[in-house]
């Protein structure tokens, strides 16, 4: 997948639409970069926001005042998707669910352990009538 005519913030919702919330946004975030062009991507690399659409804004501004000598010539054209990156984008859903399985486990684990040491409880002395 590349940029190529579309805006930062088309590809994203393309690849978002691909991804189909199995790719947390953090990973779907340097994909995304990953193919934008080099003066983009530090412009990016200083906004302090994390939320995607905001960085997508900002992505298509950048774009908009870059003269078209500073943006790549893309020469060849790759596919849109090939069977490689389908295998890598669903090994790393896989990973992203076990890693919550694995968080939520860990959790639990440290709610079944007691805060405090129980006592020892002493018998209550019975008195007789």
């Amino acid at each position: 997948m590349e940029l190529g005519d579309q805006k930062p913030s088309q590809l994203l919702r393309r690849m978002r639409d691909l991804a189909r919330d199995k790719i947390p946004d953090d990973t779907l975030r340097v994909l995304w970069q990953g193919h934008l062009p080099a003066p983009v991507r530090t412009v990016l690399a200083i906004t302090e926001t994390k939320d995607m659409e905001k960085l997508a804004a900002a992505a298509d501004k950048v774009m908009e005042t870059l003269q078209p000598s500073q943006l790549p010539v893309v020469e060849a054209k790759v596919p849109a998707q090939t069977s490689g990156n389908k295998d890598i984008l669903t090994e790393i859903a896989k990973l992203s669910i076990r890693m919550r399985n694995m968080e939520r486990f860990q959790h639990l684990l440290r709610l079944r352990q007691p805060l405090l040491p129980l006592a020892p409880q002493t018998p209550v002395p019975q008195l007789l009538l």
